[in-house]
């Protein structure tokens, strides 16, 4: 099970088009293999195989997958071109219109990392993204935008620390310092 990791993301393109694609594959958990999709290939492609016959056949599909599109399956493909285990999506929280009617928002949780591969591939294609993400288990923030990651290593930064450091917009989406005072008072009181 991965460590999740808390993401909110304002995501602009000038083809009101390109926008309406982002809420459509957003909205039905599908956008990062909507704009960089993984091949039917890679995606058929299981592991952990019983029988020898079974595994030789495991293995010569990887090695037909690596060979046409670089990676070996799902897996290695997702996290190199996404960044992230696992496609993103409204998981009940649907895309939201910035007041200019020229982007979205976006809030959603992603496995182990912000989907900061994707972002740049995203870039190239005419979008501009600014997205903040926290990911409390490891201990990391950070603000993500056009190609510039401000990322924060938050192990053993106290409640304080956090509120010196980090943008207060961080600290304040994600309730950073506030969860960290908690655990602070937590770990006084016992």
């Amino acid at each position: 099970m991965p460590n999740w990791c808390n993401n909110s993301v304002a995501i602009y393109h000038d083809d009101p088009a390109m926008i309406e694609r982002v809420r459509e594959a957003f909205n039905k958990g599908a956008l990062l293999q909507e704009f960089i999709p993984c091949p039917q290939d890679l995606t058929d492609t299981v592991s952990g195989s019983k029988g020898e016959d079974e595994r030789a056949d495991h293995e010569a599909q990887q090695a037909a997958n690596r060979e046409k599109y670089g990676y070996a399956n799902w897996y290695d493909f997702q996290t190199a071109q996404w960044g992230t285990k696992w496609d993103v999506g409204s998981n009940d929280n649907p895309a939201q219109d910035i007041p200019d009617g020229l982007g979205l928002m976006l809030g959603f949780d992603s496995a182990w990392a912000p989907p900061i591969a994707a972002y740049e591939k995203l870039t190239e294609q005419g979008f501009r993204i600014r997205a903040m993400y926290y990911e409390g288990g490891m201990a990391f923030a950070g603000i993500w935008e056009d190609g510039a990651d401000d990322y924060y290593e938050l192990s053993g930064m106290s409640s304080q620390q956090v509120i010196d450091e980090l943008p207060e917009e961080l600290d304040e989406g994600f309730g950073i310092s506030e969860s960290i005072a908690e655990y602070e008072a937590e770990n006084e009181t016992e």
